[in-house]
C-alpha cells in the first residue's frame, strides 16, 4: 500500500458505492497471454526470479560475521569442561522461541551428553527475563553454570547485570530482536547489531543455528544441518523476509527434508501434501501458537519435550489404539486450536458489542479496552479479528495495576497504514511498541491514553491523498480462468513474506444478494463462474448486502486466488481482502 496525492486520483480506479472505495494501483502492466504470473510478481516485488526459484548456498553468510560469536563459543567450551555442567535455557513463548531452544537442546543432548539442561517456561505469552523467570533462576542458585537465552533478552540490561553480578551466572544471548545497545553483562550474539552480518531477516532459530555451526567447527562435529526443518518453521512463524537470499536458502533446505517427528505429525494430521512456507503458515503454525497461547503449562512443556525428541506411547481409550507422543501432541494441538477459535468467537461477539456501543469503531484506529477480563493470551488473535472485521488497525488493551500500563496487542491493515508499528511509535505516547510492522505488542500509561484518539486523528489527517492497494493484475471476472488457478497452485511453494502471493483486482462481478451466504461465525462467501469468493471474517458492509432482498449487486474485489482442497475436493477460491 502507498499514498497517492489527490491530484492523481483520476488516474486510478475510484467508485463510490456500497462498501466504500477501492483505490487500487496496478503495479505494472502485464499480459498473461505472453507473461507468466511468476515473472510479473518477481518484477512487481523487485526481486530476482532466480533468488526465488533457485536459492543458492553462495548466499550463506559465515557465522564469524556475527559479533561476539567467538566469545560465546569460548564460554560454552569452558563450561563443557565441567564434569556435569548445568545449563539453563529459557524457552521463549512463541514458535521461534520453541524451535530456537529445541535445536540448541537437541544439539547439546547429542554432542555433550554429560551436560544437564534445565528449561524454564513462561506462564503466559511473555518474553525474555520476566520477574517470574528471574525468580526461577534465583531458586536454582549456584547450581547454574551457564544461562542461555535463545530468541530473546537483548534488551534485558538490568536483568543481565543482576544475574551476572549478583548471582554470578554467565549469560549467552542468541537473538535477532532490535536493541538500542549491546549489554555489558552478557555475551550478545545478534544479527541486528552485527554490521558485517548483512542479513537482518534471520530469526532467533537462525542465530542459534549459526552458533551450532560455530560449535561444529570448534569441535569437529557435523550436526548443525540436521535441524534445518525446525529452522524453516521458526523463520516462517516469525514472519521473516523470505526474499532475503540467505533466509530463503535455509528455509528451502529445511522444507526439503522433514526429519522432526512432531513436525511430521503436524503435517500428516493437517493433510499437508506440499511442505512450503505457505502451508506451514496456514496448517501448522496456528496450531502450535494455540498451545502456546491457551494450553496448560503441561501442554506447553509437552509440546516442547516432544519437539526435542521425547518418545513413548499413549493408549487412547477413545480410539482404542496406541499413539506415539508425537501423534498425541499433534492431535491435541488441533483440538486446542479448535477450542481457541470457539473462545475467540465468543470474545469477538462481546468486543463488537462494546466497540459499537462506545463508538470506538468510528475512530481511525480501534483501541478496545479489555475491561471484561478476557484471556490476555488471546489479545493478538482478537485484535486480528477486530481489524479484519472493521478493516481498521486495532488494539486490544488490558490494564495492569502492577505495571500501571494498558498493554496488549496491535494488528494493522496494509491498505490503511503500511507500517502500523512505526506509526504508533511516531505518536510518542506509548511506553513501548514492539514486534512487526502489522503485528506486535504495546504498552501505554493511563494519562497518555487520554486524548489518544484525537492525536491519532490529527496525525492521520496530515497524510494527504487516499490509500492505494497495490495489485498485480486487474481482470474481469470472466477472464479469471481455471488456467490461472492451475498456475498459482504450481507456484504455491514460492510464496512467503517478501514474495507474497499476487493480489488480483477482479471487476464486473454480478451476484444476487440471496446467493451471498453468511455463516454463524461471520464468514461470507458467494460463487460466480465456479469461483468461490470468500471472506473469513466478513466485512460489516459486505454482510449488510445479504439483507437486501432479491437484488443483484455489482461488485469488484481485491483478492488472492488459489485452490482449496476441502475434504479432498479441489475448489477454485478467491480470498477477498477488500471490496466495493
Amino acid at each position: 500500500p502507498r499514498k497517492r496525492d489527490t491530484r492523481e486520483v483520476n488516474e486510478t480506479k475510484r467508485n463510490h458505492t456500497i462498501g466504500g472505495i477501492i483505490m487500487y494501483n496496478l503495479i505494472s502492466k502485464s499480459n498473461l497471454a505472453v507473461e507468466s504470473i511468476l515473472d510479473v510478481v518477481a518484477r512487481n516485488r523487485g526481486v530476482d526470479k532466480g533468488v526465488i526459484t533457485s536459492p543458492s548456498p553462495k548466499s550463506l553468510i559465515h557465522y564469524s560475521k556475527l559479533n561476539y560469536m567467538n566469545e560465546a563459543v569460548q564460554l560454552f567450551e569452558e563450561k563443557m569442561l565441567y564434569t556435569q555442567p548445568n545449563i539453563v535455557i529459557v524457552v521463549d513463548s512463541d514458535p521461534d522461541g520453541y524451535t530456537s531452544s529445541a535445536i540448541l537442546t537437541m544439539y547439546i543432548h547429542k554432542n555433550f551428553p554429560h551436560a544437564k539442561v534445565t528449561h524454564l517456561f513462561h506462564k503466559g505469552r511473555e518474553h525474555g527475563l520476566t520477574k517470574l523467570v528471574v525468580k526461577q533462576i534465583e531458586e536454582l542458585g549456584d547450581r547454574t553454570n551457564l544461562l542461555i537465552l535463545p530468541d530473546s533478552s537483548s534488551n534485558d540490561y538490568a536483568q543481565h547485570k543482576y544475574i551476572s553480578s549478583e548471582l554470578n551466572i554467565p549469560i549467552i544471548v542468541l537473538d535477532h530482536h532490535e536493541t538500542d545497545k549491546v549489554s555489558e553483562y552478557a555475551i550478545v550474539v545478534n544479527n541486528q547489531v552485527s554490521e558485517e552480518y548483512t542479513n537482518k531477516s534471520l530469526s532467533g532459530v537462525g542465530i542459534v543455528y549459526k552458533f551450532l555451526q560455530a560449535l561444529d567447527d570448534n569441535y569437529g562435529f557435523n550436526d548443525a544441518n540436521n535441524y534445518l526443518d525446525l529452522l524453516a518453521l521458526g523463520n516462517v512463524a516469525d514472519v521473516m523476509n523470505l526474499a532475503s537470499e540467505e533466509t530463503r536458502y535455509l528455509v528451502y533446505k529445511g522444507v526439503e527434508k522433514i526429519s522432526n517427528d512432531l513436525l511430521k505429525e503436524f503435517l500428516n494430521q493437517n493433510k499437508v501434501e506440499v511442505v512450503c512456507p505457505h502451508t506451514l503458515s496456514f496448517n501448522v503454525i496456528p496450531k502450535m501458537n494455540a498451545v502456546i497461547r491457551i494450553g496448560t503449562e503441561e501442554d506447553k512443556r509437552e509440546l516442547f519435550e516432544v519437539m526435542i525428541g521425547k518418545e513413548g506411547t499413549f493408549y487412547n481409550t477413545r480410539r482404542k489404539a496406541n499413539e506415539t507422543l508425537a501423534y498425541k501432541m499433534a492431535r491435541e494441538s488441533i483440538n486446542i486450536h479448535k477450542k481457541q477459535n470457539k473462545t475467540k468467537k465468543e470474545y469477538v461477539a462481546q468486543l463488537k458489542e462494546t466497540i459499537e456501543s462506545q463508538g470506538w469503531h468510528k475512530n481511525s484506529i480501534i483501541i478496545c479496552l479489555n475491561t471484561a477480563n478476557m484471556d490476555k493470551s488471546l489479545t493478538g488473535v482478537l485484535a486480528s479479528s477486530i481489524a479484519e472485521y472493521y478493516r481498521k488497525p486495532s488494539m486490544i488493551l488490558t490494564y495492569s495495576e502492577k505495571s500501571g500500563l494498558w498493554s496488549g496487542s496491535y494488528r494493522g491493515i496494509d491498505s490503511v497504514l503500511p507500517d502500523t508499528k512505526e506509526f504508533l511509535r511516531s505518536l510518542g505516547r506509548f511506553e513501548y511498541v514492539e514486534g512487526h510492522a502489522q503485528a506486535g505488542g504495546v504498552g501505554i500509561k493511563q494519562d497518555n491514553l487520554k486524548g489518544i484518539f484525537d492525536v491519532i486523528g490529527e496525525v492521520l489527517e496530515t497524510v494527504e491523498g487516499e490509500t492505494l492497494i497495490d495489485v498485480d493484475f486487474s481482470l474481469s471476472v470472466d477472464h479469471v480462468k481455471p488456467s490461472i488457478f492451475n498456475e498459482l497452485a504450481r507456484l504455491e511453494k514460492h510464496w512467503g513474506k517478501g514474495f507474497e502471493q499476487p493480489l488480483f483486482h477482479i471487476h464486473s462481478i454480478k451476484v444476487p444478494t440471496n446467493k451471498i451466504y453468511v455463516s454463524t461465525g461471520g464468514m461470507v462467501d458467494f460463487t460466480v463462474n465456479d469461483v468461490k469468493f470468500t471472506q473469513f471474517v466478513g466485512d460489516v458492509e459486505l454482510i449488510s448486502l445479504r439483507k437486501l432482498q432479491d437484488k443483484e449487486v455489482g461488485l469488484e474485489v481485491v483478492a488472492t486466488l488459489g485452490v482449496n482442497n476441502f475434504r479432498g475436493q479441489p475448489n477454485n477460491q478467491a480470498i477477498m481482502k477488500a471490496f466495493q
